[in-house]
């Protein structure tokens, strides 16, 4: 049992060391899943307090100088690949710290489990941080604090004393960039992004609403039956847009889908007797229907009402196309919507600049006759019928176009593409 608990325990310890062990690539770079992070400490290995000044400290620095600074604090890197000089300048160039103009990056690495540290700058930051004064601040600061256990404050205190030099007004011109800044720039365009997209929906609904106030105006004095079939076109549209419209347009949809419902499921009372009518199922109205009508139905292509009144046996069969039935057409023979394509034929071949000519050839599954419809085909091979006339709407685009910010959740961060001559001090407390 000795033996089985120590090799539990030198597998835990091994599971343990391998969490704490990174590579600049399996390092995770926190400022860019969210901008308020400035120091990056997978183990949580500073306290949070201390997390929090380090935060606020760096993005002031960054604010003030555009001075682009990341803290690192990890247990382990993997030294099959690096030394801590070699991890520190390979985590700089896999952020891209600094910007470009002015290559104004820091970073500042410990790493605990090897009491190790380094401050590394970006090459624009070498003339006022050159490597004796970042030498200074680590003698005088980062090692006497991290030999006491103070992590945090070895963090913090460095980072004042290199924010007093290059807060300095004749440093921060020297080291001030003139591109725009990732954190600022994502920011204000997911704001203004968020705000113009809830605006065109706005538009968008009081447009639709307008729209469809009008159509309803045009229809006073028709059936209810021709309401249903002017405006049962709009419902599909309308509820897309509502939904890309994040539910605003719905103060236009809602009263169409309620106004259709009642056009066509509302109670009638006769023409002749002014009785109420009852509308049959789909099995007891076959009776009432002729053969063309109930092969439509067979085929989904049309659906019947029939509403019979009991009284005196007036009958109202009201025909509903199925709009989604892209299959049958009307025949033009018998005009019963049963026909459906047999077979196309190129009668004229298309060239580079001028439109073919085709003919299709219908069947009617009702009269069993055959009609041909002449076609188009334009001079890349395709048709001018319009069978793929839907092409998918990105919504997407427009919800996460800039890094990972949203409408939800931290927002991103980014850096500028700095590089670094491996510039600073460091070594072994």
């Amino acid at each position: 049992m000795k033996r089985l608990a120590s090799i539990l325990l030198a597998i835990c310890l091994a599971f343990t060391a391998l969490a704490g062990t990174y590579t600049a690539q399996s390092l995770p770079d926190v400022h860019r899943a969210d901008r308020e992070q400035f120091i990056a400490d997978p183990d949580n290995l500073v306290p949070a307090a201390y997390r929090d000044s380090i935060n606020a400290a760096l993005k002031t620095l960054r604010q003030t100088t555009s001075a682009e600074a990341m803290a690192v604090v990890v247990g382990d890197y993997d030294s099959k690949y690096y030394d801590y000089n070699e991890f520190a300048t390979a985590i700089f160039d896999q952020w891209g710290l600094g910007k470009k103009d002015k290559d104004n990056g820091l970073l500042i690495l410990i790493v605990m489990d090897r009491r190790e540290a380094v401050i590394r700058t970006g090459k624009g930051l070498e003339g006022l941080l050159p490597d004796a004064v970042c030498a200074r601040i680590f003698r005088n600061i980062i090692v006497p604090n991290l030999r006491q256990g103070q992590t945090g404050q070895a963090i913090l205190a460095s980072v004042n004393a290199i924010s007093q030099i290059l807060s300095d007004p004749a440093a921060t011109d020297e080291i001030l960039s003139s591109e725009a800044d990732a954190d600022t720039r994502g920011s204000a365009d997911d704001i203004d992004g968020f705000h113009i997209y809830l605006g065109l929906s706005c538009i968008l609904a009081v447009f639709m609403l307008f729209i469809f106030l009008i159509s309803l105006a045009t229809l006073r004095g028709k059936s209810d039956h021709q309401k249903y079939n002017s405006l049962i076109t709009w419902r599909d549209p309308m509820l897309i847009f509502t939904f890309l419209g994040i539910g605003i347009p719905s103060v236009a949809t809602i009263p169409l889908l309620l106004l259709l419902n009642h056009w066509r499921n509302h109670s009638r009372h006769c023409p002749n007797c002014h009785a109420r009518m009852t509308r049959l199922d789909e099995v007891s109205d076959n009776a009432f229907l002729t053969p063309a009508q109930d092969l439509e139905e067979q085929l989904g292509s049309v659906d019947y009402d029939v509403w019979l009144c009991t009284q005196c046996n007036e009958t109202d069969i009201l025909p509903y196309t199925n709009r989604h039935d892209t299959k049958h057409i009307e025949c033009q023979l018998c005009h019963a919507r049963t026909a459906v394509l047999t077979k196309a034929r190129v009668i004229q071949k298309p060239t580079a600049t001028q439109k073919g000519r085709g003919m299709k050839v219908y069947e009617c599954k009702h009269c069993h006759g055959t009609f041909e419809i002449p076609y188009d085909i334009d001079p890349t091979g395709g048709d001018n019928t319009g069978a793929a006339m839907l092409a998918g709407m990105a919504i997407g685009s427009a919800l996460s176009s800039r890094g990972s910010g949203g409408f939800s959740g931290p927002i991103g961060g980014g850096f500028g593409g700095g590089g670094t001559f491996g510039g600073g001090a460091g070594g072994r407390w």
